[in-house]
């Protein structure tokens, strides 16, 4: 630039991230001070003969002074730095008077008292031509002549020293850098090699002080592509105590377990061919019907066929998880069945697919008796079922589970004496293990829950008590059945008596006020007695907790008159045992007043009830057509007074006496209708 220092600069031909970046490369930021670097600003400023001399470096938000003389300061903020705009220059920036020049009139650091007047700079520039700062000096008093082309020659000079020695730094640091590598590399070469000789023993150490099962196995597959086999090249300690099977490197899976399922050969060729790893949980029933999580993956070349696997035995795990599985899908069944025989039957299903077995049933035995009665069970496809009586003497697994009330577990029913197991499962070819369960009743008599498996085994604590668990659930379930059909017994009974005890009352009744000139009040005594004794009857039905609303309305009105004169509708509805006797009685005025003065004393009439639910309140609609004309009674009776008590005795009433005929309206809270009986709330 020439020192017009007015003259605006053309746009950089450089990118200002590249220029950082350089700068960064040099190493030579936030550095301390350096002799050679101190010895080129000294003679830059006696040059000069300037007060003030720097090597200066624009950074990123500052500029950082590798040396300075006059300064006092190693950096300034970039947005008053003058250097700034010199590196954007072609060439050395001289700056005769910053304050006739417009981009340094209003600079603090020439504003201020004794600021800086002159500025000469020569740039530092990379091979590149990169400008990262500059060498210069500055005065506080201006300098109109500038500088002399000796001076200027003399300041470029020093600036291509200062370059020179960043560019020997960096050739030397790159030398060290280097040299280091070259020393890592040494050493690094030498651990290899030690570890080289021990890496043998290392990995064999790791491999076998894990606890998970491991590995690894080369597939192979037939003409079809089909993964036929896959032999075992190494394995660790864990290996055989997670599958049963010992010494097995450079065996094959066929060989060492026929029966194994295709699934593992084709999940394992699979991993082999694609190279995608899998997790899964799988059983492997020729392995003991061992279940195994496992994560399998694969190593080395695709053409090794090469598989890794990594796995658990779970088995304890997984059938702890089907214990509880079944226990909560019985549970959820046993609640809806209604037979002992179905309960029994499902339970065992239940039981028999959980524990892997061929049989379980339940059976009772009395108090005293001899023989077991067994409802239901549930066997395997090819297995006999043993539902039926029996004779206790026949097995003695259930003789000596009822005699002690302990269970009776055989874990190999072929190496076991015949006293201590079923006949039964003695003379069948398919048993291999039996447990017996027995369970003592409220009222003395035992349960026996049983089940066989094909194949001898170890019965776990937990298995026995799933199977207590279940038996008790299963006992309880059986208890509830018969409690139900003793209640209905007694129900029947009662029901019998009841009717037995209105009629006697309705027979007292007309034989006491037979006399009575008037018959009416006795006959509508009778037919109350005798709406009562519907309700009763609805009530029974349901053990007394609640009656069907439709049962009741079609019972009480169809007793009045034939049910082809009434239209009834309404929704599903059960009505408490305080709301059936109250709208029994209620329904029972209505019909009959309907009878002697309504719509029903004409040939034509007709009466339409209907109920609906509507914001939490029971309504029932009462309507009369094409009867005479009604008028409001002019005498209230105890018919009256009885319409007006509602529903369940608290009022709701609404009455309508229209020329078209009679209409009521009747509602109570839903809640209180459905109350169980009339003292809950009191």
């Amino acid at each position: 630039m020439s020192e017009a220092g007015a003259e605006r600069p053309s746009p950089p031909r450089w990118d200002e991230q590249e220029r950082l970046s350089a700068l960064e490369r040099y190493g030579i930021l936030d550095t301390p001070r350096e002799p050679d670097f101190d010895d080129i600003v000294q003679l830059a400023a006696d040059t000069f003969g300037a007060p003030i001399a720097a090597v200066n470096l624009i950074a990123s938000g500052r500029q950082w002074f590798k040396a300075e003389i006059g300064l006092g300061a190693r950096e300034l903020p970039l947005d008053v730095s003058i250097c700034a705009h010199a590196i954007v220059q072609s060439g050395t920036m001289v700056v005769p008077d910053t304050r006739l020049d417009a981009r340094f009139v209003d600079n603090p650091l020439v504003t201020a008292a004794g600021g800086l007047r002159f500025y000469a700079g020569a740039l530092l520039k990379t091979p590149e031509g990169l400008p990262l700062g500059t060498v210069c000096v500055l005065d506080r008093e201006p300098r109109p002549a500038g500088i002399s082309d000796l001076q200027r020659r003399t300041l470029e000079v020093l600036a291509r020293l200062v370059m020179t020695q960043l560019e020997m730094r960096r050739v030397i640091a790159l030398q060290d850098a280097h040299a280091r590598q070259l020393e890592a590399e040494m050493r690094e070469r030498k651990h290899a090699e030690a570890a080289r000789r021990s890496s043998d023993d290392r990995y064999r150490a790791l491999f076998n002080s894990i606890d998970t099962g491991f590995c690894i196995i080369e597939v192979a597959f037939g003409a079809d592509g089909t993964a036929s086999d896959y032999q075992f090249i190494e394995t660790n300690s864990a290996f055989m105590q997670q599958t049963g099977l010992a010494d097995v490197e450079g065996k094959w899976m066929r060989q060492l377990a026929p029966g194994h399922e295709q699934y593992w050969f084709d999940t394992y060729g699979e991993v082999a061919r694609s190279g995608t790893p899998i997790r899964f949980k799988k059983p492997a029933k020729a392995l003991d019907d061992r279940w195994f999580d496992v994560h399998a993956f694969r190593i080395g070349d695709p053409g090794d066929r090469l598989v890794a696997v990594l796995f658990n035995d779970i088995t304890a795990r997984r059938r702890g998880e089907l214990r509880r599985d079944a226990l909560l899908k019985m549970g959820d069944q046993l609640r809806s069945l209604t037979t002992i025989q179905d309960m029994t039957g499902i339970a065992s299903e239940i039981v028999g697919r959980a524990l892997g077995a061929v049989r379980a049933g339940f059976g009772r035995v009395a108090p005293g008796e001899e023989s077991v009665i067994i409802e239901n069970d549930w066997s395997a496809a090819g297995y006999a079922s043993l539902a039926g009586w029996h004779s206790l003497s026949d097995h003695p697994s259930f003789e000596t589970a009822n005699a002690t009330k302990q269970p009776v577990v055989v874990a190999d029913v072929a190496a076991a004496p015949p006293d201590n197991l079923s006949s039964q499962a003695k003379d069948d070819p398919g048993i291999g293990s039996l447990a017996v369960i027995p369970i003592e009743n409220h009222d003395g008599s035992t349960a026996l829950f049983f089940v066989h498996v094909a194949e001898p085994r170890d019965w776990s604590d937990d298995d026995l008590a799933f199977l207590r668990n279940v038996g008790d659930r299963l006992a309880a379930g059986v208890g509830r059945l018969d409690a139900e059909a003793l209640q209905h017994t007694l129900n029947l009974e009662l029901s019998h008596r009841m009717k037995n005890t209105l009629a006697m009352v309705m027979a007292i009744a007309r034989q006491t006020l037979r006399s009575i000139p008037d018959q009416a009040p006795v006959e509508a005594f009778n037919a109350r007695l005798q709406a009562l004794s519907t309700a009763h009857m609805a009530l029974l039905q349901q053990h007394w907790t609640a009656a069907k609303i439709n049962e009741v309305v079609k019972g009480v009105v169809g007793a009045v008159e034939g049910l082809d004169r009434f239209t009834i509708s309404g929704p599903a509805v059960s009505l408490g045992a305080r709301a059936t006797l109250s709208s029994s009685l209620l329904l029972h005025e209505l019909a009959t007043n309907a009878l002697k003065y309504g719509a029903l004393s004409a040939p034509t009439g007709r009466v339409t009830i209907s109920w609906k639910v509507a914001d939490e309140q029971l309504i029932i609609e009462w309507r009369e057509t094409g009867g005479p004309a009604i008028t409001p009674p002019t005498h209230k009776g105890f018919g009256s007074r009885l319409i007006q008590l509602g529903l369940i005795g608290t009022g709701g009433v609404e009455l309508r006496y229209l020329t078209s005929g009679f209409e009521a309206d009747f509602s109570a809270p839903l809640s209180q209708v459905q109350e169980r009986n009339a003292g809950e709330n009191r």
